[in-house]
């Protein structure tokens, strides 16, 4: 089925859900580990990630430092489109 782009805020915290679960799989890390490398509360950390788009700017670079998620899939939470990362990428790549 379709994505509509009017849940688009609604798939972008879904698809960080699920990468940042697919990142701590990877690493061998759990919440908790997560949660002391990036020095956010374990309670903190678990209501941000049950809603992402709660996050502060500070939290969510502290776990892309420490997870390496997929750039697009972050991007796509902060609010940019698909189209406008794909152009970004394009122009930083032809300079």
């Amino acid at each position: 089925m379709p994505r509509l782009s009017q849940k688009s805020v609604e798939y972008a915290a879904q698809d960080f859900q699920k990468e940042v679960q697919h990142c701590l799989v990877d690493s061998g890390f759990n919440q908790k580990d997560l949660s002391r490398r990036c020095k956010i509360s374990a309670s903190t950390l678990s209501r941000r990630l049950s809603a992402p788009a709660d996050f502060t700017v500070d939290e969510l670079q502290r776990i892309v430092d420490v997870l390496r998620p997929d750039p697009m899939i972050v991007l796509s939470l902060l609010g940019y489109s698909k189209k406008e990362v794909r152009m970004a990428f394009e122009v930083s790549i032809n300079k």
